[in-house]
């Protein structure tokens, strides 16, 4: 018996590739065949997935996970995201001190960019679905606004799922000819005219810590360019620390993520407003305003940079716009209950809240310093007062 001829890895390679090719061509093909079908894609293959192959035929000694990727990878990989977190903590941290000693924090001027997705595959690809993108500085509030919804395109053997996670948030696959919708290409060319007047690439685009891994894989599917995203809440920590006082992360997420605005009747994209009111908390449009909305409102622009808040501007329209019902404010279990219309003062709840969190509960997680006291005695001197925030109340009756 002869000696067993030993195998290089490009022919593992071919191997599995083989019944694919056979599959388009719908017939058998030889190993002699394959390389001509392969080779070129086994020349651009990269060497990180080359090592699985080489693995295969006793080459490369490295150790690997179960999906052949080597652990000295994957620990390369957490190391880059580590440092790249550690840079972008410093660079916030760095501008907002900047800033706020210059005392022109309030006329800063930031980007605030919200996606959603039609389906999250299991190869950690989201498809795209809608987009929104906010210009704002506490000086002048709100200043540009963009927002687009994407055409579905959703993989195949993914529709169902598609179409589950519309319905549990925000409805977008309703319409089945999608009629509302642009193109990959029409959205990128609109996102590039948008972000021409007042931002360059060196400038972030903020948006919340969890989705930023979201975010950045939305926008380079759209436009094929690679955005610098930054975490909003950690931007909004060290102003908040900056200003009135020292809050963790976790807190200040919990502070622009309430849920006081979520059916607000006046912040919704038109499209989810005449369509689709009860989902638009998960519009993007409105996710991007109750962001800055909260954060203008727990800053307390008036008293702590001088900024008198302005109605659409810092807070949202009081009034009610035409064609919306007044039922769909912000019903509760107790208007429920006696059958009365809603009548909710959105703001003087939230500040309530705030108070009373703020007065019981900040000494677990402030320094030792006096802040906290300080904090609480303010709340304290405010308790009685009607308007204890600078906004108007909202008053739908």
């Amino acid at each position: 018996m002869g000696k067993q001829k030993k195998r290089n890895p490009f022919f593992y390679y071919m191997q599995e590739r083989r019944p694919e090719i056979e599959r388009r061509l719908n017939r058998k093909v030889t190993i002699a065949e394959m390389p001509q079908h392969v080779s070129r894609d086994w020349q651009t293959l990269p060497d990180s997935e080359k090592n699985k192959y080489k693995m295969m035929c006793g080459q490369n000694q490295e150790k690997l996970d179960c999906r052949g990727v080597p652990l000295r990878q994957l620990e390369e990989a957490a190391q880059d995201q580590r440092r790249q977190a550690e840079v972008m903590k410093r660079s916030i941290a760095e501008m907002v001190d900047v800033y706020h000693a210059g005392r022109a924090l309030h006329q800063a001027t930031f980007f605030i960019v919200c996606t959603n997705f039609y389906v999250h595959t299991d190869m950690d690809h989201y498809v795209p679905a809608e987009l929104s993108i906010l210009q704002f500085s506490f000086k002048y509030g709100i200043m540009r606004e963009f927002h687009e919804t994407v055409k579905a395109f959703i993989p195949r053997s993914y529709a169902a799922t598609a179409r589950k996670h519309s319905q549990d948030t925000h409805n977008l696959l309703q319409d089945p000819d999608n009629s509302h919708g642009v193109t990959h290409e029409e959205m990128a060319e609109n996102i590039t005219k948008f972000l021409s007047n007042g931002w360059d690439e060196d400038v972030p685009l903020y948006t919340l810590h969890q989705e930023m891994e979201q975010t950045r894989q939305i926008l380079e599917t759209i436009t094929g360019e690679e955005y610098k995203i930054y975490s909003l809440d950690m931007l909004f920590q060290f102003m908040y620390s900056a200003i009135v006082l020292t809050i963790p992360l976790s807190v200040a997420t919990d502070l622009i993520t309430e849920c006081g605005l979520d059916f607000h009747p006046n912040i919704s994209c038109p499209w989810h407003i005449a369509n689709q009111m009860d989902c638009g908390r998960f519009c993007t449009l409105s996710t991007v305003r109750r962001w800055f909305y909260y954060m203008c409102q727990h800053i307390d622009l008036k008293n702590n940079l001088g900024v008198m808040p302005q109605e659409g501007k810092h807070y949202p329209y009081k009034e009610l716009k035409e064609g919306v019902q007044r039922s769909m404010s912000c019903l509760t279990l107790e208007d429920s209950d006696s059958g009365e219309g809603a009548s909710c003062d959105l703001w003087s709840l939230v500040g309530q809240k705030f108070n009373h969190s703020t007065s019981s509960s900040s000494a677990d997680f402030l320094p030792k310093d006096g802040h906290a006291s300080q904090r609480g005695k303010q709340c304290e001197d405010t308790e009685g007062e009607e308007d204890v925030w600078p906004w108007p109340t909202m008053e739908l009756n």
